[in-house]
């Protein structure tokens, strides 16, 4: 990838080159009884960057494993009661750490086209060389399929993240976004997505050169527009528009992105 994305939890929200990204989720749910149901998960996620000045701060691996234990209220409602234990460790910085997590939540189907899902709770992170910090954590999603060919998606989450700025702990994050697909006919379909993305970075304590406290807001939206020409080929076309706003002047900016290309299905 060569460009932020800001609905990634922990993805620097500049361009800083070509990096790797990857998240991998596996897990196996196993049924009690008619009511209840546990879920075990684990889940990969890894960043790699090719500028060996973003790489030493950034470049990290973490495995997150899970497990759920879920209630069948009625039909259409499940009650969720979790625990997350997250290990993070860096190639290079000295921010390795881990996390747990005390979560409840709720799973709802509003109706067969709507449906929502809730999870809040705590956090508790404790770092290898520069204490702990706590917070409250909330992720919550929702998908509504308007029609045969239009379906929206909103998604939001708040909690504590990897910071992508020297001299800086962490970040507290409040992220959320909407996704829209609709598809215009057989070949046409579009996209539209907008993001918003307030981080509040904290000092490392340990650092030969901590940062001052500082807050940032970010607003990212993106159009795109898809035409198959073959069920394996298609022709592509997408504008972005990204605006930082910082209480560090030399980290704001704001961009037009206009980009087009041909992709293969193989």
């Amino acid at each position: 990838m060569t460009e932020p994305s800001f609905d990634n939890p922990g993805g620097l929200n500049s361009r800083n080159g070509n990096y790797f990204y990857t998240t991998d989720n596996f897990f196996v749910t196993y049924e009690w009884s008619n009511r209840f149901s546990t879920k075990t998960s684990y889940t990969l996620e890894a960043y790699q960057y090719d500028d060996s000045a973003v790489a030493t701060l950034s470049n990290r691996t973490s495995h997150t494993f899970g497990n759920e234990f879920r209630l069948q209220l009625v039909p259409t409602t499940l009650l969720v009661a979790e625990g997350r234990y997250g290990i993070v460790t860096y190639q290079d910085s000295t921010l390795d750490s881990t996390t747990y997590f005390a979560l409840g939540g709720i799973d709802h189907t509003f109706n067969p086209r709507f449906t929502g899902s809730l999870r809040g709770g705590a956090e508790f992170r404790s770092y290898d060389s520069d204490g702990d910090r706590t917070g409250p954590y909330f992720e919550g999603t929702l998908n509504y399929a308007v029609g045969r060919r239009t379906s929206v998606s909103w998604n939001a989450r708040y909690g504590i993240e990897e910071p992508e700025v020297s001299g800086a702990q962490s970040r507290t994050t409040f992220r959320t976004g909407v996704h829209t697909k609709f598809d215009l006919t057989s070949r046409i379909s579009s996209t539209l997505d907008a993001y918003y993305v307030h981080d509040q970075y904290h000092s490392l304590t340990t650092a030969t050169a901590p940062i001052a406290p500082f807050d940032e807001n970010s607003f990212d939206i993106g159009i795109s527009v898809r035409y198959a020409i073959t069920p394996l080929i298609s022709l592509q076309a997408a504008y972005h528009y990204t605006d930082v706003a910082s209480e560090v002047a030399f980290r704001e900016y704001s961009r037009n992105r206009v980009s087009g290309g041909l992709s293969f299905t193989f």
